[in-house]
């Protein structure tokens, strides 16, 4: 965005910074990971040298995966290790998630029986790794400084189609019944029979920062990479669906009483 508002193109950028078109075109997509001296120059040909302060904090941010470099042996998408440092510096996350829990708010047991659907079919050091992972990226929900909001929309058929024995529906339902209480957490959830215009788009995750004149990022995961949107258009695209999704919904409250409820019947 800050090429874009400084009027330049890749190739122009590349000429005044001495970087390569396809290593500033791999840094906006995403494709790699950043290091202090591209970003210093490229802020510098954008007339935007009083951000570094805010980039160095990210940078900082990108490089703290003192937990999750121990997990390297776990299957993930490419550039998803890119993925986990912008989920820790968010200020914000806002996920459609329509099948199943939101990644962030699957309790243990749920979420060893989602990362196993055939447990012939992964490697058991392999599910061990993933399972950490998972349950480790939602410490970024209950740290005691900055901890990130969540504002997750699912769907009644995700509450019920729970995998795995009574015992873990019941584990999940109450885990996400504690969740909610959190004041920076709020989940809705889409009762069943509602039509959806834009149901069919598939899970997403748009993920907002405290950096002035920042659209955000849109996250799609698929194997064997992820798909990254963060032009101005794309993000609006997907806020609009994110309005809808919401409209549509239960309010926060409302789907409180139909978690609790399903909770009951299990």
């Amino acid at each position: 965005q800050l090429r874009r508002k400084a009027e330049l193109t890749q190739t122009a950028a590349a000429e005044r910074s001495g970087y390569s078109d396809k290593a500033i075109s791999h840094l906006e997509k995403r494709q790699r990971m950043p290091n202090r001296r591209i970003v210093t120059s490229l802020l510098h040909v954008y007339d935007a040298d009083e951000q570094m302060p805010w980039f160095d904090e990210q940078l900082k941010r990108l490089r703290r995966k003192d937990w999750w470099d121990s997990l390297a042996g776990a299957k993930q998408p490419s550039g998803f290790d890119i993925y986990l440092g912008l989920e820790d510096g968010a200020m914000g996350l806002d996920w459609w998630e329509p099948l199943v829990i939101p990644g962030l708010m699957q309790a243990p047991k749920y979420a060893r029986y989602a990362l196993s659907p055939d447990p012939y079919a992964i490697d058991t050091d392999d599910l061990e790794s993933r399972l950490q992972l998972r349950i480790r990226r939602q410490e970024i929900l209950t740290r005691s400084k900055d901890p990130t909001n969540l504002w997750a929309i699912t769907t009644e058929f995700a509450l019920t189609n729970i995998d795995g024995p009574d015992a873990v529906k019941q584990d999940q339902l109450d885990y996400l019944l504690e969740l909610i209480k959190l004041p920076n957490v709020h989940l809705q959830v889409i009762p069943e029979g509602t039509t959806l215009r834009y149901g069919s788009r598939g899970p997403f995750t748009l993920m907002s920062f405290d950096q002035p004149d920042d659209p955000g990022v849109v996250y799609i995961e698929h194997e064997p990479r992820a798909v990254w949107y963060e032009d101005h258009t794309d993000i609006a695209t997907y806020r609009q669906v994110l309005n809808h999704l919401q409209a549509g919904a239960a309010s926060t409250k409302q789907s409180g009483v139909l978690i609790d409820k399903h909770r009951k019947e299990v």
